[in-house]
């Protein structure tokens, strides 16, 4: 019987509990252990995890699938958690398996179990000088080799990446090769899930091959990327972490309420992921009340709550870590909060969105709105080449190019408000077959929402602070919603825009300039609305989307990252 080590554990830092994250509705781990599970091979699978305290949800969960899990409390020491666990099941022939790879192949991994058996050797492994190799987070040893691997590992370095040290002890092991079949002799995509992108990029796949089956077959996965390159835009951003390469942290401080919405939280979050997945950084954010942080956890963030610790100096001992800088996205009364931050230059402060104030005229400023400001302050970064939109957005617009259009339109009302009553009954006026999706935030009265809808509507849907919010709005051809981070987000996936309320008075000009370039439609009020849905249904308005750049996220986190990269 061969031994199977699955390496999981739960406080991922650019992912935390990602093993928990839905691929095809079913958690990541249960696909590799359904992976596992069509091995031709005897195989005993176990998980080696952590300390026990932080990842018990974990062996809970494999339990229902009769899977052992051995813990182990030394967190940085892999090559020693491995040979730790051989050594307790005592098998000679061990196969490790990240617990990030859903994708890994039961077949290759049948063939290195056979080499392993059959040569009689000490290890396995794939001549990367002469072979590129799709297959990710495998290995292929004896418990003598990782118990000569393991007395062998001096450094952090050698116990933190398994196998590191093992060219210097190739003289006292022996080695068979394996050729990884023509079809996998590439590594042009990840197959990892490291990222809420590396996320995105498996579901995609599952979405256009599962077709009722429990995993996909790795020949379909790479056929179908030859045909559809354009999957590959979902991640190919994503930084790999170069092997002695350690990550910077960086603290976010936001909020959102019912008082003042989603449209900071949201901006932070995307942020916050495109720093994560193009750059060695960590992100931690600090938020101002429970419900931001259940937002951020299922949003796959770490977060903490309370301004005033922080204030108070709290912060190092309940964070624990150093931060190379902090990203504040607040409303003006909260910011005058961290004014201690603002001004000591010891620390690195950028604020995101522009405060008419003047003691903040001298802090770096990423303003994501357009540029219609005569008067530009030498700190400040403003236009549309910093607009802060998800990177995904860029995917979807070269996609939608192969889809059909479907009528129907979706009515945005913000993070806690609900759609007016006379804007539904202005909508009520158009096609019964026309299908409105209404999305709400996570502070709407949900019931309230039904009552006035359901009078009005046959043809409707109502989704509450939705996780593929985006993939709703691509799916329509029209979009109503006040002006916000939200619009631009639309814009962006060439939607017709109706801007149909203004929260902020300050907000008019933007929305005079977004109807001046004809990039979006001015309504403000409802009594137009309906008659300006009409004439989008019928094909008749024409808008000029290319003003807004997709990728426009690049240059916010590029001018962050420059900054706190800066010698004082």
């Amino acid at each position: 019987m061969t031994l199977v080590i699955i390496l999981a554990r739960l406080n991922s830092s650019r992912l935390p509990k990602k093993h928990f994250k839905e691929i095809n509705s079913k958690p990541l781990i249960f696909h590799i252990l359904s992976r596992l599970n069509n091995l031709k091979n005897k195989v005993k699978i176990v998980l080696a995890t952590g300390p026990k305290k932080e990842n018990l949800p974990l062996a809970k969960y494999l339990e229902k699938f009769q899977i052992d899990t051995f813990f182990d409390n030394d967190v940085d020491d892999v090559t020693g958690r491995i040979t730790r666990c051989a050594q307790k099941y005592n098998l000679n022939k061990i196969v490790t398996v990240s617990g990030d790879c859903p994708l890994i192949d039961p077949e290759f991994i049948d063939e290195g179990i056979e080499l392993l058996r059959n040569f009689k050797c000490d290890y396995v492994y794939v001549n990367k000088k002469k072979y590129k190799c799709i297959h990710e987070g495998l290995s292929f040893r004896t418990l003598f080799c990782w118990e000569i691997i393991n007395e062998n590992s001096k450094t952090w370095f050698h116990k933190e990446h398994p196998g590191s040290v093992l060219n210097d002890i190739k003289s006292r092991l022996f080695g068979v090769e394996i050729i990884p079949k023509k079809i996998y002799q590439r590594e042009d995509f990840r197959m990892s899930v490291d990222t809420i992108s590396d996320l995105r990029f498996i579901n995609e796949l599952y979405e256009r091959l599962q077709h009722g089956a429990e995993i996909l077959d790795l020949r379909d996965v790479v056929n179908l990327i030859d045909q559809c390159p354009e999957l590959k835009l979902i991640n190919s951003h994503v930084h790999q972490k170069k092997l002695k390469e350690k990550s910077e942290n960086i603290i976010f401080i936001t909020n959102s309420s019912k008082e003042i919405g989603m449209g900071h939280l949201s901006r932070s979050i995307t942020i916050a992921k495109e720093l994560q997945e193009r750059f060695p950084i960590k992100v931690t954010f600090l938020v101002d009340n429970k419900e931001s942080q259940e937002i951020l956890s299922t949003r796959g963030f770490h977060a903490e709550f309370g301004f005033s610790d922080f204030v108070k100096g709290f912060f190092k001992a309940t964070f624990k870590i150093d931060a190379i800088g902090y990203i504040l996205d607040l409303k003006l009364d909260s910011l005058k909060t961290f004014d201690f931050l603002l001004k000591d230059e010891n620390y690195k402060t950028i604020l995101i969105d522009h405060h008419n104030h003047k003691r903040y005229l001298n802090n770096i400023s990423i303003i994501p709105a357009l540029n219609i400001n005569s008067k530009r302050l030498a700190k400040t970064r403003i236009g549309k080449e910093f607009l802060v939109l998800d990177r995904f957005i860029s995917y979807m617009r070269i996609s939608n190019l192969k889809k059909k259009k479907i009528q129907s339109l979706v009515v945005l009302s913000g993070g806690s408000s609900l759609p007016d009553i006379d804007l539904i009954e202005s909508l009520s006026e158009i096609s019964k077959e026309i299908k409105i999706n209404f999305i709400v935030g996570p502070f709407a009265d949900l019931f309230m929402l039904n009552q006035s809808i359901s009078e009005n509507y046959s043809q409707f849907e109502i989704y509450q602070n939705p996780k593929n919010f985006l993939s709703i709005i691509n799916s329509s051809e029209i979009v109503i919603t006040p002006f916000g981070v939200s619009a631009y987000e639309a814009l962006a996936l060439k939607k017709i825009v109706i801007i149909n309320k203004i929260i902020d008075p300050n907000d008019k000009k933007f929305v005079d300039f977004l109807h001046e370039k004809l990039i979006a439609i001015r309504a403000i009020g409802t009594n137009n609305i309906s008659e300006i849905v009409k004439k989008a249904m019928r094909g008749h308005i024409k808008l000029d989307h290319n003003y807004i750049n997709p990728l426009s996220i690049i240059n916010v986190t590029d001018q962050i990252v420059a900054f706190l990269n800066e010698k004082k």
